[in-house]
């Protein structure tokens, strides 16, 4: 499958990540300890997988902004 894990360096900033990602209409799985699960169906298109990936850069780059 396309099981992926995304690890931050917070449980903390995880939980945020999935909270941000599901505000923009992407759904992942809860966090697990520092490690976002991405899980998508194997049913996905290419386009839905570019979707997933165009929020969650939009979610990081915001998080960049906010710190600048």
């Amino acid at each position: 499958g396309h099981l992926r894990g995304l690890r931050l360096d917070s449980f903390e900033k995880a939980q945020r990540l999935v909270a941000d990602a599901r505000a923009q209409g992407l759904y992942l799985a809860p966090a697990v300890a520092s490690t976002v699960v991405l899980a998508p169906v194997l049913i996905t298109s290419p386009n839905e997988i570019s979707r997933g990936i165009d929020i969650l850069a939009s979610v990081l780059m915001s998080w960049d902004e906010q710190l600048s």
